[in-house]
């Protein structure tokens, strides 16, 4: 289209006025990693809507409606994954679990004339391309899917999101709302700050540590909303910087012993796999094909190497 510039011009608005798109009754939907201004913009709003229903996957912060007291104002429904950081709301019986698989996860909406459709959902894009298309970055999840389907798309534009391939473009045409809040360089200054936060001194002393040992705090710039309550223990596992446990080196030595060329090998991001690699369990090996969800500390030297 080649008047894309001027839809984009006309549909762009402040985080204050693209929320006001939400409305009583509505079912709202977070993907993962959900702009965080848009979620306390909406949550702000409680003494103007009611009976809000809030999907929300894995959640990293709370804006306020996880403690509400008056909870016929926002409904929490949590998909796929709730997450550590809301399970308390489970606990108390105060929030939904909607089951899902990716295969599947639209065929209600499609096939169905009893499912409710969510009436808005905030997704993450790039500025558009020169053919007015922009992307989802490295976390597509469901939001092209939903993007198809809700009638109302609040997007914010993020121009640091990494281009990925495949069908993961949206046309602007395609969104109802345009919000520029590009996210600024997670840096030192910013730890500084979520220290702050941390109210137990044993627990901040090892996050001081862990950032001495990270080369680029940008690498966990994505878990900045929650750094006050997660444990660095936890991180520096999933960044490979945990000393691995006993049993790892037998077991890395057992898995290379299985291993022929040309396998194709999985690998999760628990304990102990998650450091086999760096332990040589696939030493020696040829042609190797990766299928997984998730990466592991190693993987970029195993294709390096010609590992994989």
């Amino acid at each position: 289209m080649e008047d894309w510039r001027e839809i984009y011009r006309q549909r762009l608005t402040t985080p204050t006025e693209a929320v006001k798109a939400v409305k009583s009754g509505d079912t709202v939907v977070f993907p993962i990693l959900a702009p965080p201004v848009m979620q306390f913009l909406l949550a702000a709003r409680k003494d103007e809507v009611r009976d809000v229903t809030v999907r929300m996957l894995a959640p990293a912060i709370d804006p306020g409606w996880m403690r509400m007291p008056d909870e016929s104002i926002f409904k929490l429904e949590f998909e796929l994954f709730i997450g550590d950081f809301a399970r308390f709301v489970m606990d108390e019986r105060r929030g939904t679990f909607l089951p899902n698989l990716f295969s599947l996860n639209m065929k209600g909406y499609d096939q169905r004339d009893d499912v409710k459709i969510p009436e808005v959902v905030f997704v993450t894009v790039s500025k558009p391309n020169r053919a007015g298309y922009c992307h989802f970055g490295a976390h597509h999840w469901m939001q092209r899917s939903y993007a198809r389907r809700c009638p109302t798309v609040i997007a914010v534009v993020d121009e640091t999101l990494a281009t990925p391939h495949g069908d993961v473009f949206i046309h602007v045409s395609e969104i109802s709302h345009f919000v520029e809040l590009t996210t600024p360089p997670f840096g030192r200054a910013d730890f500084d700050r979520a220290m702050e936060q941390v109210p137990d001194e044993a627990r901040k002393t090892a996050w001081l540590a862990l950032a001495e040992r990270i080369p680029n705090l940008q690498i966990i710039g994505g878990i900045a909303p929650v750094i006050p309550v997660v444990s660095p223990d936890a991180v520096a596992q999933v960044l490979g910087l945990s000393e691995p446990v006993p049993e790892a080196d037998e077991i890395a030595r057992h898995v290379n012993s299985l291993i022929h060329d040309g396998d194709t090998i999985q690998i999760g991001v628990g304990e102990p796999g998650r450091g086999i690699t760096n332990l040589g369990a696939f030493r020696g090996k040829a042609h190797l094909g990766i299928h997984t969800e998730l990466g592991w500390p190693g993987i970029g030297r195993l294709w390096r190497d010609g590992i994989v």
